[in-house]
């Protein structure tokens, strides 16, 4: 494409790195747009009447959404010994080994995940979005 101005061309440049950065913004823009509409009390209630087995669909998107974030800042569960109890944990440089508890303690797991579930959807409503994970993901029931 071509600018005309007061009779003098200048070529615009635009190189594929642009386009795919414009590419990048409207996927990203459209997926938490996705995410948002289908992040419904529904959803919530599916993940809180079993977390282990969530078979629909829009929850299981909204799940891998929520799994897919960055690492820093996000709750995660933390296993005490190999059959419990579970805290609430937060990866958070700069602390005492980059990882911050939350008082709150768990005698099942379940209620761990439900837990965590809650925290993560309280940030993104906070946010109103999230910004889409990189290359790490993480499974809430993952333990340190």
């Amino acid at each position: 494409m071509i600018i005309d101005t007061e009779q003098e061309q200048i070529p615009m440049t635009r190189t594929v790195a642009d386009r795919l950065a414009e590419l990048r913004d409207v996927f990203d823009k459209r997926y938490n747009e996705r995410i948002g509409s289908e992040f419904t009390d529904h959803v919530a209630q599916l993940h809180d009447s079993d977390p282990t087995r969530v078979l629909d669909d829009a929850a299981n998107r909204v799940l891998r959404f929520l799994r897919g974030q960055p690492i820093v800042g996000k709750h995660l569960i933390y296993s005490a010994g190999p059959d419990g109890p579970w805290q609430l944990g937060r990866v958070t440089p700069g602390t005492f080994g980059n990882f911050t508890l939350e008082p709150a303690t768990f005698d099942r797991l379940d209620d761990a995940m439900r837990a965590v579930f809650a925290a993560r959807r309280e940030a993104f409503r906070t946010v109103g979005h999230a910004p889409l994970a990189s290359v790490q993901t993480t499974d809430e029931g993952g333990s340190k």
